[in-house]
């Protein structure tokens, strides 16, 4: 499995949030435009989803991990 962090923040936010947080996912994307976001119905962050790899969404958008299913139906 691999996790993506996607955020609209720019560089330097992100280089004072890695100042503070150290465990975080090694694959962060940068949206600044939010199409990604958009294109997935973000409202609000954070927000949480399982996609597969085609990129479909498998789970509905959550903003806690917990609600996440721990098993996706292939």
């Amino acid at each position: 499995m691999t996790v993506l962090a996607i955020t609209d923040e720019d560089a330097s936010a992100l280089d004072q949030f890695f100042v503070v947080r150290q465990q975080f996912p090694l694959h962060i994307a940068r949206d600044p435009d939010q199409r990604t976001l958009s294109h997935f119905g973000v409202r609000s962050l954070p927000s949480f989803a399982l996609l597969d790899g085609q990129g479909k969404l498998v789970s509905p958008l959550t903003n806690s991990l917990r609600d996440l299913p721990t098993q996706t139906a292939e």
